[in-house]
Parts: C-alpha cells; structure tokens; sequence
C-alpha cells in the first residue's frame, strides 16, 4: 500500500470515529458538532450542577475529557490548583513527524511544551501554562488566526495572540498557541488530516467535558487541510464564567 493511500485509510477511520460521536456525544450535556467554522457551538459552560463562585478552589472540575469520536476519554485538561498551572493535552495520532522532547517558550515565560506516546502508541503533546495569561489575556503577542488565515475554530474570537514554535526542526509543520482572556487554544499542524482534492471537506468538532459531564470545558476540532495545505489538531479550553471568577479570586489573593 502506498503511504497516500495509507494515510488516506487512517484518515478515513478517524474522520468515521468523530463522525460517529455526532449522534452520541454531541447532544449529551449540551454538546454540539459543527462541519466547519464556529457556527453551531455551544456555550461552554452549559449544563447542570458543577461550581458557583462560592466553591472552594479545591472542589473546581477543571479535568477535561473528550466526549466522544475517535478520542474519546482522552484526558485534555489538567489543573493544579497549588501551582496554578494548566496542562492541555492535544492528541495527534500516529504522526511521525512529531519528535519526542520538550522544551520552553521564551515569548512566554514559564510555558512549557513536551511530546509524548500515549499507552496506545500515539503522539501527544502537552502544553502547560500559568493561570495568569489566560486570566489576565497577554497583550505582548500579535493575534493571529489559522496559519491559512481561517477563523480560530471553537473559539470566543476570530484572532487571538499567538506564538508559534516548531516540534520537529526537520518539518514546516509548526504549533501555535493562541491566548486570550479565560481561553486558550492550541493548533497543530498534521498531514495526516487532509482532504486532498476532494470537494466535500469539513471541519469536525467534539466537546471536551469535566468529570461529571455536566460542563464543556472546550473542544476538539480536526481541521481538513485542503489540497496540498496540510490540516491539524485544534484543541480550544474556554472557561466557564462560574469557573474563571473563582480562579481570579484565588489567584488575585495568592498569587
């Protein structure tokens, strides 16, 4: 088999695993699915129970899951409440290109970024981020959009400051990390997504939620690179206004 045709296949399989949470996971919990664009999202936040601004920090549900599709369970968000620090995780699947390591961002200090396989054998990677930029915004970066100059997929706007550092010095595929206030986005490109010269080409989105299911914390969006444009893994957390008030009342305090 030709690696096109190969990479066709395993497009194919996780284009039908997001598909299939279309029906099952996207109405569950207020969730929603969206061919492309930001059209047909739901507000993050949606549901029932979950913290008010009088929850202890302790008690937040700020562990995020993907609720369907080919990455369903995987754990996407992760917060420290004694560090208040962010980790966002962004399956990649069987790329290659992607090295194993880690490094820093120097646009931002104290982000830090590494690689990983999972226990299936796929990439990760893992960024971690202080609650400070998201809480407060970063106002040192220019925004930017998708690097084909799409709207920021799943995301409260179009643009929002962005850096963009590399994972492999071999490849010019890159990532890019978008910041704004009480939200944060991450885009990875892939070849692995691509809908080549077909006409029918469209983003797909699934909710992240917390624990119980009764929040989106945010999305997984695979967006379809077109002709030879590579695609890409878009993960975008946005947090609940209940959630952020009591995140900036902690850290306001402790700093």
């Amino acid at each position: 088999m030709s690696n096109t045709n190969a990479r066709k296949l395993i497009v194919g399989f996780m284009v039908l695993g997001m598909l299939s949470a279309c029906s099952k996971g996207m109405n569950a919990g207020g969730g929603s699915s969206s061919s492309s664009g930001n059209s047909g999202q739901s507000t993050p936040g949606g549901g029932t129970g979950g913290s008010n601004p009088s929850t202890p920090i302790q008690n937040v549900d700020m562990k995020g899951f993907v609720d369907g599709g080919t990455y369903d369970r995987t754990q996407t968000f992760d917060f420290n409440t004694t560090t208040g620090m962010m980790s966002i995780t962004v399956p990649l699947g069987f790329d290659s290109s992607i090295l194993i390591g880690n490094a820093s961002i120097s646009q931002l200090p104290g982000v830090t970024f590494s690689t990983k396989l999972a226990s299936d054998g796929t990439t990760q990677l893992v960024v971690s981020i202080p609650a400070s930029y998201f809480l407060r915004g970063v106002n040192t970066l220019p925004a930017g959009a998708l690097p084909d100059g799409s709207p920021l997929p799943a995301m409260p706007s179009a643009t929002l400051p962005m850096v963009a550092f590399s994972l492999n010095p071999n490849s010019s595929n890159k990532a890019y990390l978008y910041v704004g206030v009480n939200a944060v986005g991450i885009y990875v490109q892939s070849n692995l997504l691509s809908c080549g010269s077909s006409p029918v080409c469209g983003n797909i989105t699934v909710p992240v939620k917390n624990q119980t299911k009764t929040k989106i914390l945010g999305f997984l969006t695979l967006v379809m690179g077109k002709g030879s444009s590579p695609g890409g893994f878009f993960v975008s957390m946005i947090l609940p206004s209940d959630i952020a008030a009591i995140l900036d009342d902690y850290f306001s305090i402790h700093p």
